[in-house]
């Protein structure tokens, strides 16, 4: 009887260890998570940095909602561009997409995603629009936004409502440019 008490005592010290485990694991991805997104909200006191989010001019691509993705991406290759006024990356970038805007003639479609999340609180500002960008998905990118959304810059490349290509993070313009040449954009 001793046997099969102290076998039990041992089994749920194992579960209570296991729930444990979780829990910091849990806590482990929240801390890593917040901590990116903090790195994604600080600015740098660098003047490089400053310089480019003086210079964010988004003015040469057409602005869209989350919501206006589908109907704007419905029969064409679109490339959508979802970035940030505050993110030193995204205006390092931006010279890259007015370069091959020109060069291959199509016009950039623009997720601003300070309207979507709210990067100073850490939380999502607009529910409805998060959700449409968290379901976007492809062939190929099944999983993309779950991963990836939230950095900036982002490019995604679509037709017909689903991701054909995509990237996220700065790049060299020859790199964006193989982004588009691999989606079909040439």
């Amino acid at each position: 009887m001793k046997e099969k008490d102290v076998l039990l005592k041992i089994y749920k010290l194992g579960q209570i260890i296991v729930a444990l485990l979780i829990v910091i694991v849990l806590f482990l991805i929240i801390g890593v998570s917040k901590l990116s997104t903090n790195s994604n909200t600080n600015t740098s006191n660098s003047s490089s940095e400053s310089e480019y989010n003086t210079n964010y001019d988004v003015s040469m691509f057409k602005e869209i909602k989350a919501s206006d993705i589908k109907k704007e991406t419905k029969g064409k290759v679109s490339v959508v561009y979802v970035g940030r006024e505050t993110c030193g990356w995204c205006a390092a970038f931006l010279p890259n997409l007015w370069q091959a805007q020109e060069e291959f003639g199509y016009t950039t479609l623009y997720v601003d995603i300070a309207k979507i999340i709210d990067f100073t609180a850490g939380e999502i500002s607009d529910q409805d629009s998060y959700d449409i960008m968290m379901s976007l998905s492809g062939d190929d990118y099944d999983g993309y936004m779950e991963e990836k959304f939230g950095s900036t810059p982002m490019i995604l490349i679509m037709k017909d409502n689903k991701i054909i290509g995509a990237q996220t993070g700065y790049s060299e313009y020859e790199d964006f440019v193989n982004t588009l040449n691999k989606a079909g954009i040439e």
